[in-house]
């Protein structure tokens, strides 16, 4: 799933770590990027989900709007678009796989439950 869609990891870790990039000291807003490295001094939330748009086969598209560090060290906004779509066929596969894992997603189960059978088929 990161290697067919590499903005929802690049979401999925903003999300994750919510409070530190509304704060302004996740590991894009530090400088080098790294955990240890000087947080960017924010006027506003360092991150935002502003708007969805569209419909269709896709889903709506989600903007979530993140202030990072540029290479050059000073603020910019990114913004990441991720279709409704994507991130329901990466839940399914995620809750699959963690069936998977604690031994539950046998032909039983698959036989029995359409979105382990088939997580793509949305």
């Amino acid at each position: 799933m990161n290697e067919e869609h590499p903005t929802l990891k690049e979401v999925r870790d903003r999300l994750e770590h919510y409070d530190d990039y509304v704060r302004g000291s996740g590991n894009a807003q530090r400088a080098g990027g790294r955990w240890r490295g000087e947080p960017l001094t924010l006027a506003m939330s360092g991150l935002n989900l502003p708007a969805s748009r569209g419909g269709g086969p896709e889903g709506h598209v989600v903007q979530v709007s993140v202030t990072e560090r540029a290479e050059d060290g000073t603020p910019v906004e990114v913004t990441y678009d991720v279709a409704t779509r994507v991130i329901a066929l990466a839940t399914r596969t995620l809750a699959r796989d963690m069936l998977d894992e604690a031994g539950l997603l046998d032909d039983y189960h698959v036989e029995r439950c359409e979105m382990c059978a088939d997580p793509s088929g949305i």
